[in-house]
């Protein structure tokens, strides 16, 4: 069964098929595969772990060869929680640099205080409805918009 979470943007409902690959190499061989069809990728890279950021490259470089070509990227940091603390290995403008050069929106959350944790679905939902392109290529049977979360944590989505 397929993951679903419904969202509104701009006063209209979407359903959402989300797909969390969690990052795992384990998982390698099948992420290829949800990648298929899908009209958003959401990456997601922990600040606090300066390796999780430096393979976003990888990441971005998969998503781009099976996704839709049309595909809306984005790129979140998460664990935002953590700089409060000290732990911050890589700074907000590196994140969002590195975002925009991969052509892709950006934004820092944190699941533990669950602070924009909604931002990343509800910008990419508003970026796919705006490229009719990706809405034209939809199943219109779904009427579901399908995101591939690319993601280097272990922790749940919890939009």
């Amino acid at each position: 069964m397929i993951p679903t979470k419904k969202l509104a943007v701009r006063g209209k409902a979407y359903k959402l098929n989300i797909f969390d690959t969690a990052g795992q190499e384990r998982f390698r061989t099948l992420s290829t595969s949800y990648y298929r069809g899908a009209h958003g990728v959401i990456l997601v890279y922990d600040i606090s772990n300066k390796k999780s950021f430096v393979s976003m490259e990888k990441w971005f470089d998969e998503a781009r060869m099976n996704a839709n070509p049309d595909a809306v990227l984005y790129l979140v940091g998460s664990k935002l929680d953590k700089v409060a603390a000290g732990g911050r290995a890589v700074s907000y403008e590196q994140g969002k640099a590195f975002a925009e050069a991969q052509g892709a929106e950006f934004c820092e959350i944190s699941s533990k205080t669950r602070e924009n944790v909604k931002r990343p679905f509800v910008e990419v939902v508003d970026k796919i409805v705006q490229k009719p392109q990706l809405i034209a290529g939809a199943t219109h049977s779904s009427k579901a918009i399908d995101f591939n979360m690319g993601s280097l944590t272990s922790s749940p989505c919890s939009c």
